[in-house]
C-alpha cells in the first residue's frame, strides 16, 4: 500500500500545517470527551468543591439551575455563581452522539472509529446513533472508506439497500482502490439478481486495467459463478502469479482440475501457502488431481488418499468436498476396500458417486443425470446387473461397442446354456469372461469343461472357488467340495457371492467350536466375510473401523428398511446369539438383534429405540409387525442383547431378565439367519457400532 493510499484513510495526517492549526485551535484531549455510559443522574460540580448527583435538573436563561438531589424530594435553585459546571444524565445512545460530536469538532478520526466500534457492539438505539455519526463523518471525510463501510453495513442491516448502494458508488468514485467497497457492491447486485450490472462493473474494471489486483480478485469468482471456467481461470492465474494472491492460487488449481489439467492442478495446489479452510480446499484439489494421475499405481493412490482424507477432516468448499468424497471412494475401491468406498460414496451427492454405489452393490443405477461418458457406463452396468440376476433381456445394447457385444453374448449364454458352442462363444480373454464361461458350462452340467476354465483363475478368486465347489458337487465329490469350502474365507478379489457362500458353508463346513466370537478387529476389511452377509436397502454402509463393526448412513426408503449383518446358521446347532452395542449415535433409529428363518418369513427382533427403551417385534408371513414395548429401559449408550434359540422358540435375555418372543420358528427349520440390524424412517441419519458378536452352539447331535 502506498503512502497516498494510507493518507486517504487517515485525513488527520495530511500534513504538518493541519496539525499545527489543530493544536492552535485547542482540540479536545481524550480526558475532555464524555464517557460512553448510561448516565442515570445529572452531576453538578459546586464552586465550593461539593459534587451533587441529581434526579431532576433544569437550567434557566440566566444560568441558574434548579435541581433535586438523589434521595431528596424538594427542589433547590442555585445561581450561576454557586456552581462550576454540570454533566446531564443521558442514555448510551446519547453518549455516542455527544462524544462523536466532540470528536467531529476536534477532527479526531481515531476517536470517531473508537466510538463507532463500541456502539456497533450494542443494541439498536446505539447503532442508530452510530449511523448518524458515521454519516456526519462521511460528510466531513467523503473519501474515508472505513467510515463508509460502517454506513453501508448499518444501512444494509436496516434494509436500505438502494441508499447503501448510492454510498458505495459515491465512495468508489473517490477511491477506486477500495476492494471491500467493490465486494459489497457486487454482493448487493448479486442479491438483486442484477447480472447485467455485475458484468458491466467487472468489464469496466478489467478494461481500465486488465492486471489490476482488485479487478482480478472480483472478476474470478463472478466468472466462475457464471460458468465461464476459462475466464475465471485466467483471472485467478494472474492474481496468483502477478500479485501472489494465495487464495487465488487455490482457486486457479480448482479451475485446472475442472479443465482436466491434473498435473498442473496438483503442482499449483502444492505450491500455495494457505491456512484453515483454504488449506483444506488445496488438499482436496491436490488429492483429486494426484488420483487422476495415479493410473492404478497403488502407491500413488495411497498418496492421493492422504490429501483427500486431510481435506475432508477440515472445511473445503461444497464443490471440492463432493469431489474429495467421490475420489476418496474411488481410491478405496482401487485399494480393494469396498466398504470404505461405499461409506465415502454414500456421503457424496454427486451422481457419479451414486453410480459407484450401485456398481459396488451390484444394483441397477436409478440416479440423476450423468455426464455423457458415464451414460454408456450406466447402460452397460444395468445390463450386467440384470444378467447377474439371471434376466437375459438386454435390448438396449449394441454389438458395435465391444463391452456391449460381450454382454449380448452373455445374454445368449443365459438363454441357451445347453449349447456348448454358445458358451464358448463368450471367449476367455479376461477373468470376467472366464467366470461367465465357467458359469455357462455349470448351467449346462459340463463340469469338466468348467473346471478346465476355472483352473486358469487365481486361487483367491471368490467366484472361481464358488464355481469349483459347484462343479465338485455336480460330480458328486462332496469331500472335494468340502475341501474347497475351506478356501472361501481367503477369497478376496473378488469375494465370493455371499448368499451362496453362506449356504455352502452351512452344508459343507460344520461348526466344530462351541462358541464363535466376531470381534471386528481387522480395520478396513469388508465385514461381509466368513459367512456374514450384509443386506441393506440403500443409503447405509457397513465397515470395520477402530475395532468395531460400524453401520452408518442415511436410511433409504424401502418395503423392508432394515440394514443387517447376518449369518446363516444350522438350526439344530444354534443356542444363542449375543451382541455388544454402542448406541450413542443411533438418532431416531432402532437397533438390536434378529433371528429369522432363511427366507425371512418368520422370526423376531429385539431392539433398543432412541429413548433407550427395549422393544420387540415379530416377523410373520414375510412382514414385520409393530414394535411392542418390553419393561426395560437401558442406562447409558452401551447395551448387551441376547436371543436364545431352542427348538424354534426365541427368548430375549437382557439384564438377566427373559422375554419370550412370539411364536418363533418351525421346529423343522433347517437353517436360521441371525445377526445385528438397524432400521429407521427414510431420510434418518443414524449410526450403530458393534463391539462384538458372540454365537454359542450346541454340540453336534445334541437334542434341542
Amino acid at each position: 500500500m502506498t503512502m497516498n493510499r494510507r493518507l486517504r484513510n487517515r485525513p488527520l495526517a495530511s500534513g504538518c500545517a493541519a496539525l499545527i492549526a489543530l493544536a492552535l485551535a485547542g482540540s479536545l484531549a481524550a480526558a475532555d470527551y464524555v464517557a460512553l455510559i448510561d448516565k442515570a443522574t445529572t452531576t453538578v460540580w459546586m464552586k465550593n468543591g461539593e459534587q451533587a448527583e441529581c434526579t431532576d435538573f433544569k437550567i434557566s436563561g440566566d444560568g441558574s439551575i434548579t435541581i433535586v438531589r438523589v434521595g431528596e424530594k424538594d427542589a433547590v435553585t442555585l445561581p450561576r455563581a454557586k456552581y462550576d459546571r454540570y454533566e446531564e444524565k443521558r442514555s448510551w445512545a446519547e453518549s455516542v452522539t455527544k462524544r462523536g460530536g466532540q470528536a467531529l469538532a476536534a477532527n479526531d478520526f481515531l476517536e470517531i472509529e473508537r466510538v463507532l466500534g463500541k456502539a456497533l457492539e450494542r443494541g439498536e438505539p446505539e447503532k442508530a446513533a452510530a449511523l448518524e455519526l458515521a454519516r456526519k463523518g462521511l460528510e466531513k471525510w467523503p473519501d474515508n472508506t472505513r467510515v463508509a463501510k460502517v454506513v453501508v453495513d448499518l444501512l444494509l442491516a436496516k434494509g436500505e439497500t438502494d441508499t447503501a448502494k448510492g454510498v458505495l458508488k459515491d465512495t468508489l468514485a473517490k477511491d477506486r482502490l477500495w476492494a471491500d467497497g467493490y465486494r459489497m457492491l457486487v454482493k448487493i447486485l448479486q442479491d438483486a439478481g442484477d447480472k447485467a450490472a455485475i458484468r458491466a462493473l467487472v468489464k469496466k474494471l478489467l478494461d481500465d486495467n486488465p492486471t489490476d489486483e482488485i479487478a482480478l480478485r472480483l472478476s474470478g469468482p463472478i466468472f466462475e459463478a457464471d460458468g465461464n471456467v476459462s475466464g475465471a481461470a485466467d483471472c485467478y492465474r494472474k492474481s496468483f502469479q502477478l500479485h501472489k494472491d494465495q487464495t487465488a492460487g487455490v482457486a486457479w488449481a480448482r479451475m485446472l482440475l475442472r479443465r482436466g489439467q491434473h498435473e498442473l492442478a496438483a503442482q499449483t495446489a502444492g505450491q500455495v501457502q494457505v491456512e484453515g479452510a483454504q488449506a483444506d480446499e488445496a488438499a482436496g484439489i491436490r488429492g483429486s488431481a494426484l488420483l487422476a494421475l495415479a493410473e492404478g499405481d497403488l502407491g500413488k493412490v495411497g498418496e492421493a488418499r492422504k490429501f483427500l482424507e486431510a481435506s475432508l477432516k477440515g472445511s473445503p468448499s461444497p464443490h471440492v468436498k463432493e469431489w474429495a468424497l467421490y475420489n476418496l471412494g474411488l481410491a478405496a475401491w482401487l485399494q480393494g476396500k469396498p466398504a470404505e468406498a461405499q461409506a465415502a460414496w454414500s456421503a457424496c451427492h454427486e451422481p457419479a458417486a451414486q453410480l459407484g454405489l450401485a456398481m459396488a452393490r451390484k444394483e441397477p443405477y436409478k440416479g440423476g443425470q450423468l455426464p455423457e461418458p458415464l451414460k454408456t457406463a450406466v447402460i452397460e452396468h444395468n445390463a450386467g446387473v440384470e444378467l447377474q440376476r439371471g434376466d437375459p433381456k438386454v435390448s438396449s445394447l449394441s454389438k458395435a461397442k465391444p463391452r456391449q457385444a460381450f454382454l449380448l453374448s452373455l445374454s445368449e449364454l443365459l438363454n441357451n446354456p445347453v449349447d456348448a458352442a454358445v458358451v464358448d462363444a463368450v471367449g476367455a480373454s479376461n477373468p470376467e469372461a472366464m467366470r461367465w464361461q465357467a458359469y455357462g458350462h455349470l448351467l449346462g452340467r459340463r463340469y469338466a469343461q468348467a473346471e478346465t476354465i476355472l483352473a486358469k483363475l487365481p486361487p483367491t478368486d471368490g467366484f472361481a472357488i464358488a464355481y469349483r465347489i459347484a462343479a465338485a458337487l455336480g460330480r458328486g465329490d462332496t469331500a472335494a467340495a468340502a475341501g474347497l469350502a475351506g478356501q472361501l474365507d481367503k477369497a478376496r478379489n473378488p469375494p465370493p457371492p455371499a448368499a451362496y457362500a453362506a449356504r455352502v458353508g452351512l452344508k459343507l463346513r460344520p461348526v466344530r467350536d462351541d462358541t464363535i466370537i466376531a470381534e471386528f478387529d481387522a480395520d478396513g476389511e469388508d465385514p461381509a466375510q466368513n459367512g456374514w452377509q450384509w443386506e441393506a436397502p440403500g443409503g447405509m454402509t457397513a465397515a470395520i473401523a477402530r475395532g468395531r463393526l460400524v453401520i452408518s448412513g442415511q436410511q433409504a426408503g424401502a418395503a423392508d428398511p432394515v440394514s443387517r449383518l447376518v449369518k446363516l446358521i444350522q438350526a439344530d446347532r444354534l443356542q444363542s446369539i449375543q451382541a455388544e452395542l454402542d448406541l450413542a449415535s443411533i438418532g431416531g433409529a432402532a437397533a438390536g438383534l434378529e433371528v429369522t428363518d432363511e427366507s425371512k418369513t418368520v422370526g423376531a427382533a429385539v431392539a433398543v429405540q432412541s429413548d433407550n427403551k427395549l422393544n420387540w417385534r415379530e416377523l410373520k408371513g414375510g412382514a414385520w409387525g409393530p414394535w411392542t414395548a418390553l419393561p426395560v429401559t437401558l442406562q447409558g449408550v452401551q447395551a448387551v442383547l441376547r436371543i436364545d434359540y431352542n427348538a424354534g422358540r426365541l427368548t430375549a435375555v437382557v439384564n438377566n431378565s427373559t422375554f419370550p418372543l412370539g411364536d418363533g420358528l418351525p421346529r423343522t427349520a433347517q437353517a436360521v439367519s441371525a445377526g445385528v440390524f438397524g432400521t429407521a424412517n427414510p431420510g434418518t441419519q443414524w449410526k450403530l457400532e458393534v463391539e462384538r458378536i458372540r454365537i454359542d452352539y450346541r454340540p453336534a447331535g445334541k437334542p434341542r
